[in-house]
């Protein structure tokens, strides 16, 4: 038998403090996860949504003209593009007045006709950037035309990719072995600043650092955002693709050629020249080519021009460049999450509110994280995510196994006591089972004893007596049981039982009195059933009364234990079901238990008699002198009556004076 003590404490276990610990757990666990770099896809992709579902920043768009050189050009004038095709167009852009104009095409090698041409534009026009290829892993280096070399037009056209192909970071700055190359965007977007009198400057609070305008461009670094052990080489940072669906006045190269393009649209502007055509792959995706988005992915000529885009909008428009969590604070919102998870899975232990908390919780996540990429933040959405899933779950799986031992545990405690019904109920609020395995409080108590036992058993077999006698108990159980009683013990042939514990019961005094009844209408039923089947006819008396106990579970703690009423009360309902058979009555209570049945009888049938009782008498019998009681007790006969009779009190004036000094 499980002790009282032993229950309580672990019905008094703190679920706060056990929730707050599973929901920091699982908080770890992912933090844990995210190291391992399982998780950066699922991070990155939702870094794409957001991207795809940002505002667009259009300052720049009027920045920059395109000059694209498509597949009916290269029909037109063949490919690679002659060196002299390409010097005329150059000068005729050089003449309208253009801020920088950048050449995304590679010219390591002559392509005549023209390369003398070609290089004279190159070199007369300072204000014209090339393209060169670093190159590394995988990937072969290309150098910048011979007449270009070693000076400030040439640029690094390089990209870096994500896994997957997804190009979501952009570079500023090259190692070349001793040299730093300048990226071809930033090239372009210094020549064009200058005109404003932006320069680069050392960053804030880092000197070492890129600074244009009032924004500094802090370098990417390997964990930054949802990025594990990622490539950090040179000097990155993360594009914001703030112009991808707007997109910049793109004219064709034979439209330039054919003067169908007027000098005014390049006058001020970054202008860059590059291929855009099927047959010639030069294509990128970019986070709105990824997830289910099935749109073709774009030309590196377009995609120099939004990433020179963010650089101008940075210099001239104080567009800052995304900042991203440090690891400290992307682990203490992990398990910040964690921890609100686990104290909210105490409340949301139910089929509708586990879905809807949940769900819940997900989309304050998502809203929170998007309102911060909107503001120039990258924080995680997966990792609080997995953590309010993960800690909601595992509280809830913990909850419902802690319930189920709980479960298990008032079954196993008071089950043999108590009905169904009653478990069920402490089940449902365990505080009362707490309460109810060890208190002091008002109860009714039965006794049931056979009358005549002693002869029964010599006339029978003990396969007779045992089979009889647990049919006989077993219906006595049932309908304790039925009335709501608490059945304490079997002492051989004696039931004893009461009404008012564990669970409180204000009506205790009334449903002890129908128990009793009920238990002289069920041993009729069975009575003529064993005369059938020519067995012994049993009878039996009823005792009650009502007193304060103390209730609790008693014994050897560890080895043998059981519920226990303790109290004067006791001895005296005992003595008085003995009673029963001294003034032949089958039920008998206490004066104080008459008292409290006498305002529960119906006189008259009403329609409502619930918890009411009709069509019975109480009778005043006798006072006894009982042994170890210096006052007598009055006791009071209760008789079922006809249902035509109303229910009625008899109290002689002349009752029989007893003194008993057994039971």
């Amino acid at each position: 038998m499980i002790s009282p003590r032993h229950f309580a404490d672990q019905l008094r276990r703190s679920s706060l403090a056990t929730s707050l610990l599973i929901g920091a757990a699982i908080a770890v666990c992912v933090l844990a996860l995210r190291a391992t770099g399982l998780l950066q896809s699922f991070e990155l992709a939702s870094y794409d949504w957001a991207i795809r579902h940002q505002t667009e920043g259009n300052e720049a768009v009027g920045r920059i003209v395109l000059i694209a050189i498509t597949e009916p050009d290269i029909q037109a004038m063949g490919y690679p593009i002659p060196d002299g095709v390409l010097a005329g167009a150059l000068e005729q852009i050089a003449e309208a007045g253009p801020r920088t104009i950048g050449l995304d095409l590679y010219r390591d090698l002559p392509i005549p006709p023209g390369h003398e041409d070609l290089e004279r534009v190159l070199a007369s026009h300072p204000e014209i950037i090339t393209v060169t290829k670093v190159g590394g892993e995988g990937t072969a280096r290309v150098s910048p035309p011979p007449v270009l070399k070693d000076t400030e037009q040439v640029g690094a056209n390089d990209i870096v990719m994500d896994l997957g192909g997804i190009v979501r970071r952009g570079l500023l700055f090259l190692d070349d072995g001793p040299k730093t190359v300048y990226a071809f965007p930033l090239r372009l977007a210094l020549l064009y600043l200058a005109r404003d009198g932006i320069l680069p400057q050392p960053g804030v609070p880092d000197p070492r650092d890129l600074r244009l305008g009032d924004v500094t461009f802090r370098p990417f670094e390997s964990d930054d955002g949802a990025y594990v052990r990622a490539d950090a080489a040179g000097y990155q940072i993360l594009r914001d693709y703030k112009n991808a669906r707007t997109g910049f006045p793109t004219f064709t190269l034979s439209a330039l050629l054919s003067g169908q393009v007027e000098a005014a649209t390049f006058r001020d502007k970054a202008v860059l020249v590059g291929i855009a055509a099927e047959s010639v792959p030069d294509d990128f995706y970019t986070p709105y080519h990824s997830g289910f988005q099935t749109s073709a992915p774009i030309p590196g000529l377009v995609l120099h021009a939004q990433f020179l885009s963010q650089l101008l909008r940075a210099g001239l428009d104080k567009g800052a460049p995304l900042r991203t969590a440090t690891e400290i604070q992307e682990a203490l919102w992990t398990l910040f999450w964690g921890v609100l998870g686990g104290i909210v899975a105490i409340w949301a232990q139910s089929p509708w509110r586990f879905p809807v908390t949940t769900a819940g919780g997900l989309f304050v996540i998502a809203s929170s994280a998007f309102l911060a990429f909107v503001n120039g933040w990258w924080i995680p959405i997966v990792l609080p995510g997995l953590a309010w899933v993960g800690s909601l779950t595992g509280v809830t799986v913990y909850t419902s196994r802690e319930e189920k031992k709980q479960r298990t545990l008032i079954m196993q405690l008071f089950s043999p006591y108590v009905g169904p019904q009653i478990v069920e109920q402490l089940i449902k609020d365990p505080e009362k089972a707490r309460r109810g395995s060890r208190q002091r409080r008002e109860v009714t108590l039965l006794f049931c004893d056979v009358v005549g036992f002693v002869k029964f058993c010599e006339a029978h077999t003990v396969d007779e007596i045992v089979t009889q006698m647990n049919e006989y108990l077993g219906a006595m159980t049932e309908v304790v049981f039925h009335w709501g009683g608490t059945l304490i013990d079997f002492k051989g042939d004696e039931v004893y039982a009461l009404w008012g514990a564990p669970l409180e019961q204000q009506d205790h005094v009334e449903r002890a009195a129908k128990c009793a009844i009920h238990i002289r209408q069920r041993l009729a039923e069975l009575n003529v059933k064993w005369a059938a089947e020519g067995k012994w006819q049993l009878q039996n008396g009823v005792g009650l009364n009502t007193g304060k106990v103390v209730f609790a579970n008693m014994g050897a703690e560890g080895k043998r234990m059981k519920f226990e009423a303790v109290g004067d009360c006791v001895n005296l309902a005992s003595r008085v079901e003995g009673l029963t058979r001294k003034f032949g009555v089958p039920i008998l209570m206490t004066e104080i238990t008459a008292e409290r049945i006498k305002p529960t009888l119906l006189a008259e049938e009403t329609a409502d008699n619930r918890g009411r009782l009709s069509h019975v008498a109480l009778r005043k019998v006798a006072s006894v002198k009982v042994k170890g009681r210096d006052q007598p007790v009055v006791v009071y006969e209760l008789r079922p009556l006809e249902r035509h009779e109303p229910s009625r009190v008899e109290e002689p004036e002349i009752i029989e004076t007893l003194v008993m000094t057994e039971k």
